[in-house]
């Protein structure tokens, strides 16, 4: 189980351990967590506001460790997304939306220009 304390830190809860949660918390430089999304059992994926996407390991013996990094947007990043029936990932910012395959998350699958971004800010796939 995961949850976002403020904007700055990823609590990592284990539901049958009653220690209490890890605590993550990011460099400044990152911004602030826009959104984060499991990537398989053992990877959580984190969108922060200035534009980046960051990898964490949950597997026992790295739990808490940054295992990818990528300045996906230049300026900002708002959501992040991946979809249920096809191995992609959805950042939307900067009047874009970038897919990444899960096994290239620093190139790019595909790319949409939007004009209007006044209410572009979340991102959700369907079964399909």
């Amino acid at each position: 189980l995961t949850a976002v304390g403020g904007v700055k830190i990823l609590y990592l809860f284990n539901v049958k351990d009653d220690t209490g949660p890890l605590e993550l918390i990011f460099q400044p430089r990152y911004g602030d967590i826009t959104s984060h999304v499991w990537f398989d059992n053992n990877h959580i994926m984190l969108g922060f506001t200035k534009g980046y996407m960051i990898m964490i390991s949950r597997e026992t013996d790295a739990m808490g460790e940054e295992v990818f990094q990528s300045h996906n947007h230049k300026d900002y990043l708002t959501d992040i997304s991946l979809s249920p029936s096809a191995p992609l990932l959805a950042s939307i910012g900067e009047h874009q939306i970038k897919l990444h395959e899960f096994s290239d998350l620093k190139g790019m699958y595909g790319m949409v220009q939007v004009e209007d971004t006044s209410g572009l800010n979340k991102t959700q796939w369907t079964e399909d």
